[in-house]
């Protein structure tokens, strides 16, 4: 349940719409990994290729940019 993620963190949701699509895109390649290429990807690495794909985006984030910095933090405490 990716969208219950960082309630406690009161960012703009803005952000946290965003964050929640990198988790989900990652949860749906490491699916595709499973079935077509029968290679597992743990959830700490789904979770891992979220965060940097968090950083490779912070470039559409100029004046929010503290907190996707936020958010990659307190994903990256959750591994």
């Amino acid at each position: 349940m990716p969208w219950c993620l960082g309630r406690e963190l009161q960012l703009p949701q803005q952000v946290a719409f965003d964050v929640m699509l990198a988790i989900l895109w990652q949860l749906w390649k490491a699916r595709n990994a499973l079935i077509f290429d029968q290679k597992f990807l743990s959830p700490t690495d789904v979770l891992r290729r979220a965060v940097d794909d968090l950083g490779s985006w912070s470039c559409r984030y100029k004046a929010l940019e503290p907190h996707l910095q936020c958010w990659r933090e307190y994903l990256l405490n959750r591994l």
